[in-house]
């Protein structure tokens, strides 16, 4: 692509390029049975539909205000608009980042443009509500403006980068540097001017001019819940993030990077007359300090770090003029001679770029399993006669379904605060016929409410039950499902249907040979011993006929004694299997049992097991549990317990 009379130019290519990836982009999305993120994507959509009716959704910490406030017009037409709102800004960053690559001198600008918008990890986020792409337009849009000489405006519009995403402080300091640098003293200023209007913002509607700290939602407050990992967790995942072309391209780039400036010393050229230095401390600055940041906060669980990779997708536009440079020095000056060859190799690697994403597992945009569940909810309860009722629950994706105002508290009610609302004003403020909507993903976790406690409350009803055939795990490795509660007016009794006992004082023809033990017992005379070599106990398992029909949950208690000289680590486990002894799902609690100073300590170990008969008694005849020897140590049960608890 030249300004010789037999190609177009690059100049008139360029935005027929960026036309043709929009619509390209825009026609897969809305094409998609769903968008990338059902979770925050969706979550920042309802938040900025939503704002021109409860304007505080404009201040809210979490929903990030300016993006709110920003991308609230597209959201008015429903999520389709949300996603058009990224997609504009995705198509706007490529713009910027073939910019920035033309304001560096680099060749063959124009490749950088799919280089930026088929990038693997940069990809998925345009269809979706989720902020990563309008914070990647501001970073490359200001970091131009910079190099264009235009620093009070490109100063004005970074300096409300935090409020896209928290992230914008750590790049802040960036062009700070800069401004020192190009001695741009007045400017500085400048660059705390989102912060200003956004804190007095905050102390006239709230009166609170230190919001932004004080109402931080990043506090690590659920650390337990989102845990932490390794910190190579993001350079592990390259290929996720990049691809193997990319990646290929991105280090030769910071090869490339380190030649001009040793070209530069050698001909005496001032660095000060260069881009260099922008392109070093804004593009390769904020993508290194945007990595090393994420990958410390998942490496110590600060910040409620999931270590989600599609974060990355912030600065990954600037990863991609990196990319550019590593292309150019791979393209050397013998292929770059002969146009043919180098054509070929341009389309190849294009080709190359470009379906890299349409491989990953997120391609094409399928409902994934948790939404299946969500949708098949959704779809029973518009088709009931309770869509009138108040509502309580806290996945995303329902309030997309429900096509509801969520932020209308005579309406909805995030789920976390049902119990908060009990335990402070009573159960009457819960209004009768309220319908809950419980799901392992968000209940157990953010909601701090585990099944047990809504199926064991007499004030609540279970109505329906939504357990997906094939089980799969979700956050915090909870079995998915979801379950519909209906507060009622009259009081149910819940209590203790059945108990069953082993105490070992009698044989059971289940046990091997030399395993009951007489020389040491919590009760009576006798107990299991579990010997080193077994890995896994002898299982105790019952007939789903012999449960009672209306059992909801089971409590299972055993006493355990330890007599090694360290700790004892097993997993309790309780399962069902299929009249084929096939297991259909099993749920493992991790114990840690310390060693017993005397005879007398038995420590008592307890799990309780959700026993829905709407969702496992076409599916299973076998009810059971055992005991997983994880450090294969010697120990001694007793006593162990079955308590079948439901509706009386």
């Amino acid at each position: 692509m030249n300004n010789s009379n037999n190609f177009i130019s690059e100049k008139t290519a360029v935005p027929y390029i960026l036309g043709f990836i929009f619509f390209l982009i825009f026609g897969i999305a809305f094409f998609s049975d769903s968008c990338f993120d059902a979770g925050d994507g969706l979550q920042h959509y309802i938040m900025a539909r939503y704002s021109w009716l409860h304007p505080y959704l404009l201040m809210d910490s979490w929903g990030k205000p300016f993006y709110t406030l920003i991308s609230s017009p597209f959201a008015q037409f429903g999520l389709n608009g949300s996603i058009l709102f990224n997609i504009m800004c995705g198509i706007g960053s490529a713009f910027f980042a073939y910019k920035l690559s033309k304001k560096l001198a680099l060749e063959n600008a124009w490749i950088v443009i799919p280089f930026v918008l088929f990038t693997p990890g940069y990809f998925p986020t345009l269809n979706s509500g989720l902020t990563e792409p309008f914070f990647s337009f501001i970073v490359v849009a200001s970091a131009y403006g910079f190099m264009c000489k235009k620093y009070s405006i490109s100063c004005i519009l970074i300096s409300f980068l935090p409020f896209v995403r928290t992230e914008g402080f750590f790049i802040l300091p960036l062009f700070l540097i800069v401004l020192l640098y190009r001695r741009r003293f007045f400017e500085i200023l400048l660059l705390g001017l989102g912060t200003l209007v956004y804190s007095l913002i905050g102390k006239f509607f709230s009166n609170d001019f230190f919001w932004i700290v004080n109402q931080n939602p990043y506090n690590g407050s659920n650390k337990e819940i989102y845990g932490h990992g390794e910190i190579t967790h993001f350079i592990a995942n390259h290929n996720y993030l990049l691809g193997t072309t990319l990646l290929i391209f991105f280090l030769a780039g910071i090869v490339g990077f380190f030649m001009k400036i040793l070209s530069i010393k050698r001909s005496k050229t001032l660095l000060k007359d260069t881009f260099l230095a922008e392109e070093f401390i804004l593009i390769m600055g904020s993508f290194g300090i945007y990595l090393v940041a994420h990958s410390i906060m998942w490496w110590k669980g600060w910040a409620n770090s999931l270590g989600m990779l599609r974060v990355m997708a912030g600065v990954l536009p600037c990863a991609s003029i990196l990319c550019l440079r590593g292309f150019n020095v791979l393209l050397f000056d013998k292929i770059r001679k002969v146009p043919v060859l180098k054509n070929s190799i341009i389309a190849i690697v294009l080709a190359l770029v470009v379906i890299t994403p349409f491989k990953k597992e997120y391609f094409p945009f399928k409902l994934s399993p948790e939404q299946r569940v969500i949708k098949e909810a959704s779809n029973w309860f518009n088709s009931t006669t309770l869509k009138k009722q108040k509502l309580f629950y806290l996945t995303p994706y329902l309030t997309y379904l429900l096509n509801v105002d969520s932020s209308n508290p005579n309406k909805v009610n995030e789920l976390w605060g049902l119990y908060p609302s009990i335990e402070k004003n009573g159960i009457e403020v819960i209004p009768d016929s309220s319908i809950v909507f419980w799901d392992s993903h968000f209940g157990p976790n953010e909601c701090h409410i585990p099944l047990s406690k809504l199926i064991q409350d007499k004030n609540f009803k279970l109505i329906k039950s939504f357990v997906p055939e094939q089980r799969f795990t979700t956050l915090g490795g909870h079995a998915f499902e979801l379950h519909v509660f209906k507060k009622v007016s009259e009081v149910q009794a819940i209590g203790t249907l059945k108990s069953v006992i082993y105490n070992f004082e009698t044989p059971l023809s289940s046990l091997p040979a030399g395993e009951l033990d007489s020389t040491i017992s919590f009760s009576g005379n006798k107990c299991l011993k579990i010997i080193n070599s077994n890995e896994f106990s002898t299982s105790f398992s019952l007939p789903l006929a012999e449960i009672p029909p209306n059992t909801l949950l089971c409590k299972m208690q055993a006493r355990i004694f330890n007599p090694n000289t360290d700790s004892l680590k097993i997993i309790s486990v309780i399962y069902f299997n299929d009249h084929n002894n096939n297991n259909l799902m099993y749920d493992g609690k991790d114990i840690a049992i310390k060693q017993s100073a005397t005879d007398k300590d038995w420590y008592l170990v307890e799990s309780t097991c959700n026993l829905l008969p709407s969702s496992y008694a076409s599916k299973s005849n076998k009810f059971g549990f055992y005991l997983w020897n994880l450090n294969h140590k010697t120990f001694y049960i007793d006593d162990i317990k079955f308590h079948f608890i439901g509706k009386k």
